[in-house]
């Protein structure tokens, strides 16, 4: 099939979003000058990259902007030409590489990555060229002092990196294309360009997660300050570009039709509380609590898709704590019955952060649309989120709205049909009518949540207002607390003197102090127990339950589990992987064995009961399925 290339140039058919977030995350990542330009050689992407030198020395005279445009251009037509990418030595005297991106051989643009340079330049030729471009030759040579050096092993590794993602978006600019020229061939181009992407994954992958997986365990070394940024922010890019690669994955894989469902037998209490934590985690440096409230009655099992459900429930959870500075962020799951063995799954995320405007509802579960951009653009993301969400929901025979109010918050939520396999409650607590529980807490949402939850428990509970209100309070409530097993709930901002006084007084009483997971208290009263945020309908069923937790002192890098009994098997032919397996496992001193293929897995389990293998995909001899 033949196109029609004039009316099309590379922002038009990427948007401009996507190369822009993936020139950003390369450059954090290697710290490395990495421009995107058109197929003329003209920068289109974020100019405040060009190396300094560059712009003050070169792009300062008309002249040297010509010759470096024409530079790119003939680089990148080389390296289309050849098919890889070659470092160079552009006529500043740079080290530079080109990443041409293509449609069907013709140049649409590509990244250039450098102004580098590997040794100390030659003073005499950086003279001459002072002198052919007429400027004073001191201020020159000491800007040119200031160049990055890099070692060229290292920056060829980055151009052939980065030569993997431009091929990856030359095929995707095909399928692009192809779908806007017709519409009886999009359906075949998605399909190959989803293959494509499936098989590109695992490539691409790999190296990400080693680039992750370092930087976690580099960070547990003792490292100076400087060292520490670096490593935390590679780490941090290094996430930002595998979330780009896995939403583009995803939402080919929908447009293709290969997404599929596939539903098994869950316990839903223990998905919603696994994504709850994970959201906790990304929230340590924030004003923001997250709340998980569960209605007790949930059914036990169910029947459904849960990776697909686990997937659009981090994707919104996600959202709310990016767009919320300061408040709350809750994870809300309700049911209703449907029929003898289905109910109807409601599941909501609502925050407290920067809301959406009317007008941009309509925009919301486009592809690569973020919306507000101006006000948003320092928050990381591609766009597809909810795209992605909103198809898997609809794949589910679900459905999902939104309702919200700008700069006041949204809610987010989505409806399921699933199979209930056993109706049991998820959550009860035994004898709740011989138990009084009071609360404290200086957090609204957290007082909110602990009042709804007791009372659906069937539990008598009390909300002070400060803990001052205790005695007055108690002394109202005489009858009802004769008898009754007394829970003193309170969260670091309101456990003061008052309340570690109140529980030295009565022994008999269960006080419970809500912290954060990295916290820890001086405290050390033996009627206290710790409850471990996020605020949760299951922490507080534990806690009547007796299965709350003593006092932990934690410290930075500590664990409060190991499992020195376990015995764990990793299966994977790239020793990079198992290397980083490891050192992420060995915090929990677990007995662990690598295998670097299926048949030398099979002959280990022959010998070892293992209890728990983790199994790479694509290995040798036998594959891990």
């Amino acid at each position: 099939m033949s196109y029609e290339y004039d009316d099309w140039d590379i922002t038009k058919i990427f948007g401009d979003d996507i190369l822009p977030r993936i020139e950003d995350a390369f450059g954090n990542i290697t710290g490395m000058t990495v421009v995107l330009v058109d197929h003329a050689g003209r920068i289109t992407g974020n100019s405040d990259r060009i190396d300094p030198f560059c712009s003050e020395y070169i792009w300062m005279q008309e002249e040297g902007r010509m010759k470096c445009e024409l530079c790119f251009k003939y680089s990148m037509e080389e390296a289309l030409r050849k098919g890889v990418s070659e470092p160079y030595v552009c006529h500043a005297g740079l080290l530079e590489c080109a990443i041409p991106i293509s449609l069907e051989g013709k140049l649409l643009g590509g990244f250039i990555i450098g102004q580098l340079r590997t040794e100390v330049p030659s003073e005499a030729v950086a003279r001459q060229r002072a002198l052919e471009q007429g400027i004073a030759f001191k201020p020159y040579w000491m800007a040119l002092q200031t160049v990055k050096v890099v070692e060229e092993k290292k920056f060829r590794q980055s151009c052939q990196f980065l030569r993997s993602i431009g091929d990856l978006l030359s095929d995707i600019a095909k399928g692009k294309m192809q779908a806007i020229e017709t519409g009886k061939e999009m359906e075949r181009v998605a399909n190959m360009k989803s293959d494509f992407l499936a098989n590109m994954s695992h490539e691409i992958r790999t190296p990400m997660n080693a680039v992750i997986g370092m930087s976690e365990m580099a960070l547990r070394e003792e490292l100076p300050p400087t060292a520490r940024d670096y490593i935390t922010q590679i780490k941090s890019s290094g996430k930002a570009l595998l979330n780009i690669i896995n939403d583009i994955l995803d939402i080919s894989k929908i447009e293709s039709g290969k997404m599929t469902v596939t539903p098994v037998e869950y316990e839903p209490l223990s998905l919603f509380t696994d994504v709850s934590n994970i959201i906790m985690t990304r929230v340590t440096d924030k004003d923001v609590d997250i709340v998980l409230s569960v209605e007790p009655k949930l059914p036990k099992l169910l029947y459904g898709d849960n990776l697909r459900i686990r997937q659009v429930l981090i994707n919104l959870a996600n959202n709310a704590v990016k767009f919320t500075q300061k408040g709350y962020a809750k994870i809300i799951v309700t049911f209703e019955k449907n029929a003898e063995d289905e109910i109807q799954l409601r599941v909501a995320v609502e925050d407290t952060g920067i809301g959406i405007k009317e007008a941009d509802m309509g925009k919301l579960f486009g592809s690569f649309q973020q919306l507000d951009s101006k006000r948003n653009r320092n928050i990381e993301g591609t766009g597809l989120g909810l795209a992605i969400s909103r198809q898997l929901v609809e794949l589910m025979g679900g459905s999902m709205q939104v309702e919200s109010v700008y700069e006041e918050g949204s809610t987010f939520s989505f409806t399921l049909p699933q199979k209930v396999v056993d109706w049991s409650p998820s959550m009860s607590v035994p004898n709740a009518s011989e138990i009084v529980a009071f609360g404290t807490f200086a957090n609204a949402a957290n007082a909110r949540e602990f009042y709804q939850d007791t009372n659906r428990l069937g539990i008598f509970s009390i909300t002070l207002i400060e803990p001052e209100d205790y005695e007055r309070v108690r002394e109202l409530y005489q009858k009802e607390l004769l008898g009754k097993k007394v829970f003193l709930f309170s969260d670091k901002g309101h456990f003061q003197d008052k309340i570690q006084k109140i529980l030295e007084e009565d022994p008999d009483m269960t006080g419970v102090l809500l912290l954060n997971p990295d916290d820890s208290t001086k405290c050390q009263l033996p009627n206290l127990r710790i409850m471990r945020k996020p605020m949760s309908t299951l922490g507080i069923v534990n806690t009547f339950n007796g299965e709350e937790t003593h006092y932990i002192e934690v410290t930075e890098n500590s664990f409060e589990f190991i499992a020195p009994d376990a015995k764990v098997l990793i299966v994977d032919d790239n020793v990079i992987n198992l290397t980083i397996a490891e050192g992420l496992l060995e915090p929990l001193c677990m007995q662990i064995d690598t295998a670097d293929s299926g048949k030398e897995a099979l002959d280990k389990i022959e010998q070892v009961h293992y209890d728990i293998i983790f199994m790479d995909h694509m290995v040798p001899e036998l594959d891990g399925i």
